[in-house]
């Protein structure tokens, strides 16, 4: 199923199941066939209503090749645009990664049909940065260089213990579109919406022991933001999704804190 952004860019998206309202977003390079292929689309669709999506320039959704079509705000947009035509309200949100920082920018769009968002991995900023960011920038510079090739070996420095990219995963991410992917970082660079607003619907924010980025910059959130709540999990990296046995009980535990 597509819905269709307001600049007119379709996003794919598929949704499962019945029950209260779930949202998965992936990290870059990714597609929801990984939610498919991790086993959480089977297991959550038999309590709640399952929706996926590819972000734009990702999977099925279309992959314009101008920097000005992408941004957080018109990924947040995108994700919305999903939810209203599902005509899903109280959803849950969850985004792994580059998924995440579209959770945060969320936090800056209509949060009316939210109950909770939830990231694993997300580097959220204290306030507007001002500038674009010099690691998205090195991300499209090395993409525009050496290819899907390098977001590869990059990922696999991230690799924790024995997590492994199974084939499936490898073949979908190197069979993407490289020009879009290079667009999409140079449009994300200047990290608009990627601070934290004021207010908002209860969010958990997860950071693992091997992921220090996310840890300096997601510890402190509860003490200045009274709906962030905050996570550390010890031993793991910043792929901990891949294990659905492990990471799930992480997000059903602070679903069972929220109003039913």
């Amino acid at each position: 199923m597509y819905a269709t952004a307001d600049d007119g860019i379709r996003i794919y998206y598929e949704a499962t199941g019945a029950g209260r309202p779930l949202l998965l977003m992936t990290g870059a390079f990714g597609s929801l066939e990984a939610w498919h292929e991790l086993g959480y689309v089977d297991e959550l669709a038999r309590e709640r209503r399952v929706i996926t999506l590819d972000l734009r320039g990702h999977g099925r959704s279309d992959k314009p090749h101008d920097a000005a079509m992408y941004g957080w705000p018109k990924n947040a947009a995108d994700a919305l645009a999903v939810l209203e035509a599902e005509d899903a309200r109280g959803v849950d949100v969850f985004g792994q990664s580059m998924g995440g920082q579209v959770t945060i920018a969320m936090l800056h769009a209509d949060t009316s049909r939210l109950r909770s968002l939830a990231c694993n991995g997300a580097y959220p900023l204290a306030e507007p940065l001002g500038r674009p960011i010099g690691q998205l920038l090195k991300r499209a510079k090395k993409l525009r260089e050496e290819g899907l090739a390098w977001s590869i070996e990059d990922s696999k420095a991230l690799l924790v213990g024995d997590e492994a990219m199974s084939a499936d995963y490898i073949r979908r991410r190197l069979a993407g579109d490289v020009d879009a992917f290079i667009a999409e970082a140079e449009g994300q660079a200047p990290m608009e919406h990627q601070h934290l607003p004021p207010t908002g619907p209860p969010m958990l924010f997860v950071a693992t022991e091997h992921d220090p980025v996310a840890i300096a910059t997601c510890r402190d959130l509860p003490k200045k933001f009274l709906y962030a709540r905050y996570l550390e999990v010890p031993g793991e990296g910043h792929f901990i999704v891949w294990n659905r046995e492990k990471f799930l009980p992480i997000l059903r535990s602070f679903w069972a804190t929220l109003p039913a």
